[in-house]
């Protein structure tokens, strides 16, 4: 028991000097936003997780493939990860980005036409779990 009790006030030590000195979780941080940028890809992959909302079969008409949200890749491959200290933001500029990930009603007239929401950004609980292990790795090793 002295042991784990020994181990753990370890750990907080570390966890302590961490906190005060944020520029040593830059590199766990990064990785991180590895974690999420590959999730979010492996959800365009597998066509979302949960799965996406089907395609109208108009759209299926006109469309050159089956995977829904990767006609052109310019969505998926627009992601990026911008580090700052001890925090990591993941996303998008794409102007559509909002109207396929939210959904959007509609409106009447060309482009306006209703679109399910296909949420892509969303992480599995083996990337949180990957995540923590990054930062429990860091916090031992220091």
């Amino acid at each position: 028991m002295a042991e784990f009790l020994g181990g753990i006030n370890e750990v907080i030590r570390r966890a302590r000097r961490l906190q005060q000195n944020a520029s040593q979780l830059e590199k766990p941080v990064k990785k991180g936003g590895d974690v999420m940028l590959k999730s979010i890809r492996t959800n365009f992959a597998v066509g979302g997780r949960p799965k996406f909302t089907a395609l109208a079969a108009s759209t299926l008409k006109r469309k050159k493939g089956k995977q829904i949200l990767v006609e052109s890749r310019g969505l998926r491959d627009s992601f990026e990860k911008a580090p700052s200290g001890n925090k990591i933001e993941v996303g998008t500029n794409a102007v559509h980005a909002r109207r396929h990930h939210f959904g959007y009603k509609g409106k009447s007239g060309r482009g306006h036409s209703p679109t399910p929401a296909r949420p892509y950004v969303s992480f599995q609980p083996e990337d949180i779990i990957s995540i923590g292990s990054l930062f429990r790795r860091h916090v031992i090793s220091r």
